[in-house]
């Protein structure tokens, strides 16, 4: 079927305000997946899903991390670590990054930041992450 002049109503359109920062929330690990950069560098794809608040479960938070330098090795660390990996395993230098299916389903803590952008709107982006165990959702939280 060829599409010609495709007409769309927009004026319902809901847009997903980025939601407050900085949580905490509680993410689900529901993808992760090995590429490589536009830069040529390898990298994870990683996307986590709101658990907790019920108000913002099934929001998405995207973030591509990059295994090739000191500070976003950083941020993968801390990220293993936050869902379940053991600090002294990740230290060894043969230590191996879980398979993809094994990282899928992990729960952590995370605290977000608003990246701001006129040309492709407001988003979160992951500042840091804790285990699961440190998340609560107290009445001094905004949501």
């Amino acid at each position: 079927m060829a599409e010609k002049d495709v007409h769309v109503d927009f004026t319902k359109a809901a847009v997903l305000e980025p939601m407050p920062a900085p949580g905490p929330y509680l993410f689900v690990i529901s993808a992760f997946e090995w590429g490589t950069s536009a830069a040529g560098a390898k990298k994870v794809h990683c996307e986590y899903t709101v658990v907790d608040p019920e108000k913002y479960a099934k929001r998405k938070v995207f973030d591509d991390i990059s295994v090739e330098n000191e500070y976003t090795l950083g941020r993968l660390m801390s990220l293993l670590i936050a869902s379940g990996e053991k600090k002294e395993d990740l230290e060894k230098p043969t230590y191996k990054v879980p398979a993809t299916d094994k990282m899928l389903g992990r729960q952590f803590t995370g605290f977000v930041t608003i990246r701001e952008s006129e040309d492709y709107g407001d988003r979160n982006q992951m500042r840091r992450v804790r285990p699961a165990s440190a998340y609560e959702a107290g009445p001094e939280t905004e949501f």
